[in-house]
């Protein structure tokens, strides 16, 4: 049933967590399935892919893109999920966001900087953990999902919009799935093209991964809007942290 869906999903992020907390050991000793030389060349073919093409990172530059998502935060439910509630609502905020709300609130809602000054209690709350729940994969599976405070998920919005207009510069456009269509059906007929489907392949992106392919001012950046904690049901998990090596 839907409890079951629901565990399983729950059970596969724990297993992908514990999983991440292994990968700073292994890319210090390179103890993934190759050689030392050969790690190193593809993690610093990737990296350097990775800064060509993201190029420079500014604030400014996010600050055009954030808004608020349409769905659930830490604090509210997804029925309660458009801007005005979330405006309205004591939105959740992580410490490391909140001196990026700060500049935020400063350089583009001069209106709302005394409010700030005064850290009005309506304004926003410090929440430093994010919600873990599943929603419904397909008909047969959940997924994980990391629920968010109002203020992260905000500035996190405007982050995935300049990595997506990076992207497209290149000519990947990850919002549409044209290409991938267009390969698929050619791959159906003569079998040149193939697909491969990984296990967790999301859940396994480990901030140690981060870590050693982005520049560091965009680490910086991610690193600011991401929790340390994590809470499911009544209990709290740590996620891997490079940074403190926890």
């Amino acid at each position: 049933g839907k409890e079951v869906l629901k565990q399983n999903a729950i059970n596969d992020a724990l297993a992908a967590e514990a999983h991440c907390s292994q990968h700073p050991k292994r890319f210090s000793q390179g103890s993934f399935e190759t050689c030392r030389l050969t790690l190193d060349a593809v993690m610093f073919t990737a990296a350097a892919y990775c800064r060509s093409v993201l190029g420079d990172f500014g604030w400014e530059e996010v600050y055009d893109h954030c808004d608020f998502g349409p769905g659930a935060t830490t604090t509210l439910k997804r029925e309660q999920g458009d801007r005005y509630y979330k405006i309205r609502d004591n939105a959740g905020v992580s410490t490391g966001c909140e001196p990026i709300l700060a500049e935020y609130f400063c350089t583009r809602r001069p209106l709302w900087k005394g409010a700030l000054l005064e850290r009005n209690q309506s304004l926003y709350a410090i929440c430093d953990w994010n919600r873990i729940s599943t929603v419904p994969k397909d008909f047969k599976k959940d997924r994980p999902i990391a629920v968010e405070p109002s203020w992260n998920m905000f500035f996190q919005k405007g982050i995935g919009s300049v990595i997506r207009s990076r992207l497209r510069r290149r000519g990947i456009d990850i919002n549409s799935q044209e290409l991938n269509q267009q390969l698929a059906r050619i791959g159906s007929r003569d079998g040149t093209w193939c697909t491969i489907d990984l296990s967790s392949a999301s859940d396994t992106v480990s901030d140690a991964l981060v870590w050693e392919l982005v520049p560091p001012n965009w680490y910086q950046a991610l690193y600011a809007l991401r929790r340390p904690l994590g809470k499911l049901g009544k209990w709290y998990i740590r996620y891997p942290n490079i940074v403190t090596g926890k």
